[in-house]
């Protein structure tokens, strides 16, 4: 193996599933969208995990410097309990919380405004002594701080216009008046520069889903975000440049009711990648391990350096040959994080071996080893729907086949419900539709015809129709495929 490609393959053996752990001024891959996001017309970044939503967070955060000021508020491990406590008795439900959330954007911008040097000295050092918090790293206790309703505060400044101006936050004022208060500063002495107020990670609470009381009152703590953002941007006037932006999965936000929720739609970017973009992400992720500073970006060439065979045949037939980008889009979810999964696995595996190039005949290893991961990131993401997950896909194996009737399905599965004797258990029903909707299974209503939610967003399960494993799990429930002469036969037997 030369120097060179053992140092490429290394590189990419190295890279890391979360993009808060990566390089992202090396590796961050702008899209058309970035743009909407950065001008304020985009609000709320909506996708499954692994799309790239952390990716974005972290160009949006990497921005931050003398005209551009970013706050970001990650809420992994925090105790969504200290949120629950603030809501406002003055509203219905959902928007009890929109008050709060108010509070902490406009708290987050007087963060930002108390260290910008463009800011009247005299505002900027009165908010200093009330808003110098840490939220990107200390949020639980920033927060703590700032909803102590009985911790008054005076903003004491001099307006160009209007002389001496003193505003005083009394113990015990309400959050409507302490949100007026902070909007009248902000709307009068915020510079022209840019704040970003980044929320993330929501989804800690989502693992309760199955408790009612507190299911409702996390959907009913998001759309109240989500209402705040939508009236900040309206409230803050068009000259103010500030940038509140949501960051949630979509099955997250599917569930999330609300009347005004086709307007979010029109301020929200569904992070979704077709065949083309995931294709120039792969060229420009692989040339950019190679050469940091490259620009040469050729698909088909850094396929051929990397690969000592483009095509492959497929299994059974060895008849039709298969592009590797197709081979390996056929095992993903069409997300970044899988084709990085994968690539990372090939890359490994060839540095132990010793060779230069990716040979296709070592596919069948790679895709071993990429499909329990993509197995992890199943569990990952459906537990908080089906905490028993891993146990549904243990009796998955058990059906042997890629390729099945629901009805056997049913069957291996209240085999498994009687054996647990739990009362809390899903209806298969229920169950079945929600892998559909993850894209764990999807269905077949002919012969090469594959039906899967992450493929067409409008898809709809069908328990008439035989189902289908995704094709990334087969290795690790380790299920036969089928040939095409059976698939026929169980075809020809729905009919």
């Amino acid at each position: 193996m030369t120097e060179t490609n053992l140092n490429w393959l290394s590189e990419i053996s190295s890279w890391r599933l979360e993009a808060s752990e990566e390089d992202t001024s090396r590796y961050f891959y702008i899209r058309d969208e970035i743009s909407s996001l950065q001008s304020g017309q985009v609000s709320y970044v909506i996708g499954r995990k692994g799309t790239g939503k952390t990716a974005v967070a972290e160009h949006i955060r990497g921005m931050n410097n003398h005209n551009v000021f970013v706050v970001s508020l990650s809420f992994a491990s925090f105790p969504f309990n200290e949120l629950y406590r603030l809501s406002d008795d003055g509203f219905t439900s959902p928007s009890q919380y929109t008050t709060i959330w108010k509070y902490l954007i406009y708290s987050a911008i007087c963060s930002k405004m108390s260290t910008n040097q463009r800011i009247d000295p005299a505002i900027s050092s009165s908010l200093g002594k009330h808003f110098a918090l840490d939220f990107d790293k200390a949020l639980a206790s920033s927060i703590s701080r700032l909803t102590d309703i009985s911790t008054g505060f005076k903003i004491v400044g001099t307006g160009l216009d209007v002389g001496k101006k003193t505003s005083i936050v009394q113990n015990d004022t309400p959050w409507p008046e302490r949100v007026e208060i902070l909007e009248k500063i902000i709307n009068e002495f915020l510079d022209s520069s840019t704040y970003y107020v980044i929320f993330d990670e929501l989804d800690e609470d989502y693992n309760f889903i199955l408790e009612t009381r507190r299911s409702n009152e996390y959907f009913d703590l998001l759309t109240g975000l989500f209402k705040a953002v939508a009236d900040v941007k309206r409230r803050t006037h068009k000259r103010l440049n500030i940038r509140p932006i949501v960051f949630l999965r979509d099955d997250i936000y599917e569930l999330l009711r609300a009347n005004d929720k086709n307007k979010w739609n029109d301020s929200s970017w569904k992070l979704e990648w077709r065949d083309g973009e995931l294709r120039e992400l792969v060229t420009f992720r692989l040339e950019k391990a190679r050469d940091p500073d490259s620009s040469d970006f050729s698909f088909a060439k850094i396929i051929k350096d990397l690969f000592i065979n483009e095509e492959r045949y497929t299994k059974h037939t060895y008849t039709r040959k298969q592009h590797v980008f197709e081979y390996i889009t056929a095992r993903t979810l069409r997300r970044p994080r899988d084709f990085i999964s994968w690539l990372r696995e090939a890359a490994k595996l060839t540095v132990e071996f010793g060779t230069d190039k990716l040979a296709s005949g070592n596919f069948g290893k790679i895709t071993w080893r990429y499909s329990h991961r993509l197995r992890e990131e199943f569990v990952d993401e459906i537990q908080g729907s089906v905490p028993y997950i891993d146990d549904v896909f243990s009796v998955f194996s058990h059906l042997r086949t890629n390729i099945f009737k629901f009805e056997d399905m049913r069957s291996k599965y209240e085999s498994f419900v009687k054996s647990r004797r739990e009362a809390d258990l899903l209806p298969f029903d229920t169950l079945a539709h929600l892998l559909f909707h993850y894209g764990a299974i999807g269905n077949l209503p002919r012969e090469n015809w594959e039906i899967f939610r992450y493929r067409t967003s409008h898809a709809r399960l069908n328990l008439a129709e035989l189902g289908i494993v995704h094709p990334g799990l087969v290795a690790s429930l380790q299920l036969g495929k089928l040939s095409s002469e059976r698939i026929r036969r169980l075809l020809a037997s729905r009919r």
